[in-house]
């Protein structure tokens, strides 16, 4: 989970009328300034209550179909239960309004307004199950993770999050009344029923309590399928059906990354040894047949090529990756936008996978593995984020409304000069949309879908 995918704020009216004894206030004051009186003080911790949870409901979309791609894109750039299980704890967040920041300002007797966010002094403290413990602080324009408790934050100002033991499978059965929504006799909608019916089981076996056997199977039973009889004339299209398996949702972005690691670091070792590359992946295979990820490349870095093959493997997914996401922000469509940075999680996690591995493993004179790493890791969030809000965007555009008011915002207090920025700051930096969103973002017009 990253701290971004939960900031929000707002500036509202509030609606209620009247209060009695409400001072004129020029400037936004705290909601806990003696000068508030209680009823208004309560009525807008409620309000802020309802849009915070607001922000991770779960509604009927205009379009089922774009929705239902939406978020099988949240759910299989990593693994579901990673997903559910971040939807969880940013909701579990959420309704802590003890992480709100409230103020209010009355500029005129007609004129009372309420703005809301995150307070930048509270930190959230994860525990879940088979997982190292994570404190997390969430503020509106910046977020910081560590797995280190921070030492000068008191107790007062750290909330306990404990997530279930048994992962929730919300965003699934949300899937599933999505799915039950569409008609067969609808050409369209009979041909996305007829792919749900195959993508039903691989999604059912990544929820199942002994998933990680069934990951690993499933990994395993790809290498095996995929690589046993690999040629020279078949590398590029293993990679490829890998890459369409993913992005029709018939595997999870884990385990297709490492299967495209896997060919990628045979590509690296193509052509120079290309006559002892091959046979010792299908001479091996049959000793690994409970091997993880890293006792594959293990294996491989044994050899007097398998280490520099490892290397250029992760230097090339790092490449095709960052790339994907650069292209990203000049796609003309919304499904070009999130399909590139959802295959980019392919590339990237495999990159990071290696990487990692060679950091780790005594490969990494010079700290570049690490650091490389890191960076993979960085983009990983930029598109893990991107696609967590497309998705809450394909319900009701939520998130894009949030942000054209606080572009609306910055051009009242500061200019069009500083809505131009943080309009541009959405786009570029962050790459939550695409170029052609922008002068959405700043109330110019429509946009293309």
């Amino acid at each position: 989970m990253d701290a971004s995918e939960h900031s929000s704020q707002g500036d509202e009216p509030i609606p209620e009328p009247e209060f009695d004894n409400l001072p004129l206030l020029k400037e936004y004051v705290p909601i806990e300034d003696p000068r508030i009186p209680p009823s208004l003080r309560q009525l807008a911790i409620s309000q802020v209550a309802l849009f915070r949870e607001a922000e991770y409901s779960l509604v009927t979309p205009p379009h089922i179909i774009s929705c239902m791609c939406a978020l099988q894109r949240y759910l299989l750039a990593s693994t579901p239960i990673e997903g559910e299980q971040a939807w969880w704890i940013c909701q579990a967040m959420a309704r802590q309004m003890k992480h709100a920041r409230i103020e209010v300002a009355n500029p005129s007797p007609a004129g009372l307004r309420m703005r809301y966010g995150n307070r930048s002094d509270i930190w959230f403290e994860i525990h879940c199950e088979g997982q190292p413990t994570s404190y997390h602080l969430i503020a509106d324009d910046f977020g910081r993770t560590t797995f280190v408790r921070p030492e000068d934050v008191p107790d007062e100002r750290m909330i306990r999050i404990e997530v279930p033991s048994v992962p929730p499978t919300t965003l699934r059965d949300f899937l599933e009344r999505l799915t039950s929504e569409l008609d067969l006799a609808v050409p369209e909608e009979a041909k996305i029923l007829a792919a749900q019916e195959q993508r039903r089981p691989v999604l059912m076996a990544l929820y199942h309590p002994r998933r990680e056997e069934v990951q690993r199977d499933l990994l395993m039973s790809a290498v095996r399928n995929e690589l046993r009889g690999i040629a020279s004339s078949r590398r590029d299209q293993t990679i490829l059906n890998i890459c369409d398996q993913y992005r029709n949702f018939l595997l999870d972005g884990e385990t297709a990354s490492q299967l495209a690691l896997l060919c990628e670091v045979i590509n690296q070792a193509w052509p120079k040894y290309r006559f002892v590359a091959e046979p010792f992946v299908t001479d091996n295979l049959d000793f690994l047949p409970e091997a993880s990820l890293n006792g594959i490349l293990h294996a491989f870095a044994q050899v007097g090529w398998g280490a520099a093959s490892i290397k250029g493997a992760a230097d090339a997914m790092q490449e095709k990756g960052e790339n994907l996401q650069r292209e990203a922000v000049s796609a003309p469509n919304f499904g070009v936008f999130y399909g590139s940075l959802y295959v980019s999680c392919l590339w990237l996690r495999g990159a990071m996978l290696a990487h990692r591995y060679l950091a780790e493993s005594g490969y990494d004179k010079t700290g570049h593995e690490r650091i490389a790493a890191n960076a993979c890791e960085e983009w990983l969030v930029v598109a893990s984020t991107s696609i967590s809000d497309g998705f809450k965007d394909s319900m009701d555009g939520r998130n894009a409304s949030d942000r054209r008011r606080k572009i609306a915002h910055a051009r009242a207090e500061q200019g069009e000069t500083f809505a131009e920025d943080l309009a541009t700051e959405f786009v570029e930096k962050d790459m939550l949309y695409p170029r052609f969103f922008r002068d959405s973002l700043l109330g110019r017009g429509a946009t293309s879908e």
